[in-house]
Parts: C-alpha cells; structure tokens; sequence
C-alpha cells in the first residue's frame, strides 16, 4: 500500500504568529500549489499503472494494487519516477490505525 501525504494542519504548515504574516500566507498558498500539483502527477502515474485509491485519512490518501509484497511496490516506484520523498510504503494494516 502507498500513502500519498497531501498537507497537515493550518498550525504545522505555517508559521502562525501575531500578527500573521500575510507575505508567508501567500508564499505557502504558492507551495501547496505546486505540491498538490506533483501529488496529481503522482496519482495519475499510479492510476495508469493499476493503483487504486482504496481510503482517505485526514492528510493522506491510500493507494493499493493487489498482489504487490513491498518490494514489488518499492521497485514499481522507481520505475514510474515517483520519489519516496512524496509517498511512503505502508503496510496494509497500518493505514486503517
């Protein structure tokens, strides 16, 4: 299974003081944007190579492709050029905890 992190909390994304820096604000909105851009590059890959998303948790999206062990999917990874920087290899049962 693959866990795609798509963004956390308001309070872990930014810098939040008083008063809020709206420069940062706006410079985050830019960042999540091209995030979720890639993130939607990555879901297409995986889309096309049989992955399917089988749940949503509050800031990941899983994503699983049956009969794959771990290092099948590690390998398959590499060979759609999607960097273990923007997904994680989870066990099965780790994504419903």
């Amino acid at each position: 299974m693959i866990s795609v992190y798509l963004f956390g909390k308001p309070s872990w994304e930014l810098k939040l003081t008083t008063p809020i820096d709206a420069q940062h604000v706006m410079e985050k909105g830019y960042d999540l944007q091209r995030r979720l851009r890639k993130i939607g590059i990555i879901i297409a890959r995986l889309q096309a190579s049989g992955w399917s998303m089988v749940e949503n948790k509050t800031y990941n999206l899983y994503f699983h492709k049956p009969g794959m062990t771990k290092q099948q999917t590690v390998q398959e990874l590499r060979m759609l050029c999607i960097g273990r920087r923007w997904v994680e290899v989870v066990e099965d049962a780790q994504a419903h905890s």
